[in-house]
């Protein structure tokens, strides 16, 4: 593997590590989205051009239409999948 290719691939698996720096709490019925695998590229020509900022993933934030929105499924509370020990 190159070392190009072994950026792109340490770049796209830090995505998940960007999920937790997300907007919390968010507002009641406000959704996120993490994107990756767009045009990066295009990303870094369309807002980045002139700086060295390049982009990793996109987040999107927005209100969902109620009426078509899936509920939120169960959780488990703390007690029932955890202890302190």
């Amino acid at each position: 593997m190159t070392e190009a290719e072994s950026r792109k691939k340490a770049t796209r698996h830090s995505n998940g590590k960007g999920g937790d720096e997300r907007p919390a709490p968010l507002p009641e019925r406000c959704l996120d989205q993490l994107l990756s695998g767009f045009d990066n590229d295009g990303v870094d020509r369309a807002f980045f051009a002139g700086t060295k900022v390049k982009s990793n993933f996109l987040c999107s934030l927005g209100y969902g239409d109620a009426s078509v929105l899936f509920p939120r499924s169960p959780r488990f509370g703390f007690d029932e999948m955890a202890r302190i020990i």
